[in-house]
């Protein structure tokens, strides 16, 4: 084996490891943000077991990509308002929060009303913060850049 290619070995050995890293980093804040325990409905654990690497490293042109993803079967939620109400990509309403349009009174924080925990960017700066190998982490939502 040539030395080009043992280094490729070797560098997409590392990016998996920080994959995994990363994983557990967003599983960890997933884990704090969602620490209250809810009133109004019963977590069923699945947003949380939804994270994975949806694609591992891979260099083409000397750019090295992976990915992390969320398990579309486990991430989409039936909305605790009622029926005729649209499934929720808990992913999203976690990270960035909501505001319920309706006339419910009292307002209810984490039910009617959640600023957002922010669990990616969180993740994504531990990771950087205790990373030493020089990667550097960009999280896209569909095509846009969001970090």
């Amino acid at each position: 084996m040539d030395f080009e290619a043992e280094a490729k070995i070797i560098i997409i050995s590392e990016i998996t490891k920080s994959l995994e890293k990363l994983v557990k980093y967003i599983e960890d804040e997933l884990k704090n943000a969602l620490s209250w325990t809810p009133v109004m409905y019963s977590r069923t654990g699945n947003m949380q077991r939804s994270v994975y690497i949806s694609k591992y490293p891979t260099i083409v042109d000397n750019i090295i990509t992976g990915e992390i993803s969320f398990l579309e079967s486990l991430a989409w939620h039936d909305s605790v308002i009622g029926e005729g109400q649209p499934q929720g990509y808990v992913p999203f309403l976690i990270n960035f929060g909501w505001h319920l349009k309706s006339d419910i009174q009292p307002r209810k924080e984490n039910f009617t009303d959640h600023k957002g925990y922010h669990y990616i960017d969180k993740a994504v700066a531990r990771f950087n913060s205790e990373n030493k190998t020089g990667i550097k982490v960009h999280v896209y939502i569909g095509e846009g850049k969001y970090i």
